[in-house]
């Protein structure tokens, strides 16, 4: 049986068979969004990465970015000719746009422990284990200049609450438990090794909802 939503007129439930209804075609599915672009890339150009106000070749001419300066591009534009920008994100002080080539902008390689985004309120916490000899170095707030207080010992177990991006890409953790441990570490895969979580549940089905002619 089929449970008929429109028209309004005709709501109701009919048999679904092919002598009755003939499933009419639907177009393919909808392209996904593209992903936004977010990559560190190293300026490896002695004198530098010129750097424009906009994408366009002709825009305002800004300050270089200097040889070995870490940076994050938020966003590649290809122009006519098939020229590359990229949008510089961070540091803040050089944002603006610049020329993609492997002579100006070296791509960093990510550790996927480094991929992770920033945990939300109410996402699942993750555990974590302390895998560098000395301890991970604790400190109150995020930030590197905050108080330092008692590293954590080499293989605690510890949860992790949230992680937030600093400028320049580094990464911090907010440690949960345990509560004698509670403050901030850096996340790195020489510091904190993430420890293997339960498969994912099972996504639920989707609803059912299909376009169909009368035919009988």
């Amino acid at each position: 049986r089929a449970r008929i939503d429109e028209p309004e007129e005709y709501k109701g439930w009919v048999s679904l068979k092919p002598t009755i209804l003939e499933e009419l075609e639907s177009g393919p599915p909808p392209k996904p969004a593209a992903p936004s672009v977010r990559k560190r890339y190293r300026v490896v150009t002695e004198n530098g990465a010129k750097r424009r106000a906009a994408k366009e070749l002709d825009s305002e001419e800004m300050e270089t970015i200097p040889l070995d300066t870490e940076v994050t591009v938020g966003d590649i534009a290809e122009l006519a000719g098939g020229k590359l920008r990229a949008r510089i994100d961070e540091p803040e002080e050089y944002q603006g746009w610049v020329s993609l080539k492997p002579t100006i902008l070296e791509e960093i390689e990510q550790d996927s422990q480094l991929d992770e985004p920033e945990a939300s309120e109410g996402s699942t916490p993750r555990r974590y284990k302390v895998v560098t000899e000395n301890g991970a170095k604790r400190r109150a707030a995020k930030e590197l200049d905050s108080e330092e207080i008692e590293p954590i010992p080499l293989d605690t177990e510890v949860t992790v609450g949230e992680i937030a991006e600093l400028a320049g890409g580094k990464l911090r953790a907010r440690i949960d438990e345990p509560e004698e441990y509670k403050g901030w570490v850096s996340l790195k895969p020489t510091i904190l090794e993430e420890l293997e979580s339960g498969p994912p549940p099972k996504p639920a089905a989707p609803s059912v909802r299909k376009r169909y002619r009368v035919v009988t």
